[in-house]
């Protein structure tokens, strides 16, 4: 609770003084540690097959249906 309120507080005074654009720069320094605190202490745990053979036919589906959801979710309001 509290973060959400800080957070729209803080935001809106670095957007006041720096501008809307200023917002987008708070992420680089959380991403850049997330991404080295993840690389260091994450580990895999799964077991991994070395010979699996690529599914070509399953990532054609899925990349064929994530279009046509993604096409249906745009069109479908402009026909009404």
């Amino acid at each position: 609770m509290v973060g959400s309120v800080a957070g729209l507080i803080l935001g809106g005074l670095l957007t006041g003084i720096a501008g809307w654009r200023s917002i987008f720069w708070v992420n680089i320094p959380i991403g850049s540690f997330a991404t080295i605190w993840a690389h260091l202490k994450l580990k895999e745990l799964a077991k991994i097959e070395r010979k699996a053979k690529f599914d070509f036919l399953g990532n054609l589906v899925f990349g064929l249906s994530i279009v046509l959801v993604l096409l249906a979710i745009t069109l479908f309001p402009l026909q009404t």
